[in-house]
């Protein structure tokens, strides 16, 4: 999959507070642990003005989650009240792919 690529008008420094989520899974896929990575600046992009987080790692072109400085937590299109909340919200959106998963190799087994 070809990475889109964006041109970013300035970077601005980032105030203190600002973490980037991501999941640790365990062997099976399912979300076990959270890590977060320092927002050092964001990218602001030349055509829509969007935030881009910038960590140690990188520019993160993604919607990933964004942990706040007030404890909530953010992805462009949808808010949680935590980083319990967002996790348990990822470890059902896990269960529900999973069920899914099971489902069709169910199905597929059976010639349906």
């Amino acid at each position: 999959m070809r990475t889109p690529e964006f041109t970013f008008l300035q970077c601005i420094a980032a105030l203190p507070g600002y973490f980037l989520l991501s999941e640790i899974s365990d062997d099976n896929g399912r979300p076990e642990y959270v890590h977060k990575e320092p927002i050092v600046a964001w990218a602001i992009e030349d055509v829509s003005y969007a935030p881009y987080p910038i960590t140690c790692a990188g520019v993160d072109t993604k919607t990933s989650p964004v942990l706040r400085p007030d404890g909530t937590v953010a992805t462009p299109f949808t808010q949680w009240l935590d980083v319990d909340d967002w996790m348990r919200s990822e470890k059902d959106d896990w269960e529900v792919r999973s069920k899914q998963k099971r489902w069709d190799e169910a199905r597929k087994q059976a010639g349906i």
